[in-house]
């Protein structure tokens, strides 16, 4: 007979020793005939079917059963009956919780949530492979939370059940338009009663367009930096990579027109600089325009104090980059093509609040 691996299976209780309803078979290596093929089904002495099953990973057969019958007095709910009586474990997924389901106006914050539960058969309380509550030995339960549809988290799990079974899973707040819990067991036997979960509503917060400003925007693209020498004691520190390049450089006042917070170099230094190719801008301030090999540079805004703002941008080769003799002021090179809206912001930053949003302080 050919197998098939199976990943879901789902039984239907029909009778009140099976339980309620229908629930889930998790676990791994569930096996069923293929299509058009009946599994094997015998009768045993109480005149009750039972379906068998070959297992692939060791080619033994199994009973594909709900629950154990192999003595007068025992109901336990096992996958494979031949298996040290593996338990069934057992997952109710509850519908999504939302303020608005059409047009999911608010936040839900979950703070606590409780589980009622009962044993199937409380004449089991301290029986042989129950515990003094009635619930199989060392049975555990645990909730998950999805958060707008991806797991957040397993809230918190239980091993000890209250006498009178209500599971508190509590000291962890989730938040989220849309949230979806499921309760979990490693083993069956059990009633879920019912359940109830302390929910706050809180307004809805704008659409992404609406929150982010544009100069938050710009703060994050010119915070990605490739090599950055900007204000600082020691005129020639690159900051990205925490060296001082080699050359002279002496101090003069910047675009910022704070006292030393440019340079002058009397000859052509050399960034040092690694070459690469992609897409690149370059930005420096100064009070001529350079003439840097391999590139071409373009004014943005107008002067200020003497000192202009100048980029290059494209997709290619960037090369090591040499600075003739001049005055130079908060030196940038990006691998990325900085927009223009960024550009303006750190122009105006400059010009008139004196880099103290965009530069380092100085």
């Amino acid at each position: 007979m050919a197998r098939i691996l199976r990943k879901l299976t789902i039984r239907m209780a029909v009778e009140a020793t099976q339980g309620r309803g229908w629930s889930e078979y998790e676990g791994e290596s569930w096996v069923s005939p293929v299509e058009r093929y009946g599994c094997l089904t015998v009768i045993d002495d109480n005149n009750v079917p039972r379906h068998l099953v070959i297992d692939r990973n060791d080619d033994n057969v199994y009973e594909f059963g709900t629950y154990n019958r192999q003595t007068d007095t025992s109901i336990a709910w096992v996958d494979k009956e031949d298996v040290d009586d593996t338990e069934i474990e057992t997952a109710q997924w509850f519908g999504e919780e939302c303020t608005n389901p059409i047009k999911r106006e608010e936040q839900l914050e979950n703070l606590v949530s409780h589980v009622h539960v009962r044993p199937q058969n409380p004449y089991n309380k301290g029986n042989e492979n129950y515990d003094s509550e009635g619930y199989r030995n060392d049975q555990s339960f645990s909730l998950d939370i999805y958060k707008d549809g991806d797991l957040a988290r397993q809230i918190a799990s239980a091993e000890e059940i209250p006498q009178d079974g209500d599971i508190t899973f509590s000291g962890y707040k989730i938040s989220g338009r849309r949230l979806m819990f499921v309760f979990r067991s490693d083993a069956s036997e059990f009633q879920l009663i019912g359940r109830s979960h302390d929910m706050v509503a809180k307004p809805k917060q704008g659409s992404t367009s609406e929150r982010t400003m544009a100069r938050d925007t710009a703060e994050l693209e010119l915070s990605d930096l490739y090599y950055w020498i900007s204000r600082d004691d020691n005129l020639l520190f690159e900051r990205v990579g925490r060296t001082t390049i080699s050359g002279t450089a002496t101090a003069t006042d910047g675009a910022d027109a704070r006292t030393n917070s440019g340079f002058t170099i009397a000859s052509s230094l050399s960034l040092s600089n690694t070459a690469f190719t992609g897409d690149y801008t370059l930005i420096l301030w100064s009070k001529s325009e350079p003439t840097i090999t391999g590139l071409t540079l373009t004014e943005y805004g107008s002067p200020i104090n003497d000192w202009h703002m100048y980029y290059a941008q494209d997709n290619g080769a960037f090369p090591v980059v040499t600075l003739p003799a001049g005055d130079y002021f908060d030196i940038r090179i990006y691998q990325s093509q900085i927009a223009d809206a960024s550009l303006s912001a750190l122009c105006e930053d400059i010009t008139y609040n004196e880099g103290n949003g965009l530069l380092p302080v100085f």
